[in-house]
Order: C-alpha cells, then sequence, then structure tokens
C-alpha cells in the first residue's frame, strides 16, 4: 500500500492511495477510515470493480 498527499489545486483535500492485487474497496476504506460510498464517489466509480496499480483519492474523513 502506498499513500502519498495530495498536494494540487483542485478543490480535492485528502491522501492517494495506489491499489495492490487482492485489495477491495472495503479494505481501502477501512484502512483510511472512510467509507466504500466515499471512495467511489471521489473516484467516479459505479462499481467496486479495481485495477492493481490504480490510483484512488482518498477524501479526508
Amino acid at each position: 500500500m502506498i499513500i502519498r498527499q495530495q498536494n494540487d489545486r483542485s478543490n480535492f483535500s485528502g491522501a492517494t492511495h495506489v491499489v495492490q492485487p487482492g485489495e477491495t474497496l472495503w479494505d481501502i476504506a477501512r484502512s483510511h477510515r472512510s467509507s466504500v460510498g466515499s471512495i467511489q464517489q471521489h473516484n467516479g466509480l459505479s462499481d467496486g470493480r479495481l485495477q492493481p496499480g490504480q490510483t484512488l483519492k482518498i477524501p479526508s474523513p
């Protein structure tokens, strides 16, 4: 799991997470004290399908 602070000019405030093989949205949400729905919303995901190497925005709690 790789986490980096996001410091760009967008309205997003939070971190990013690079998906590792076998991880699920539930795993990622739990480890970041977030919710699956919030992560889906911030990343435009309509389902829970993730690809290893995919970078997700993780909203601040």
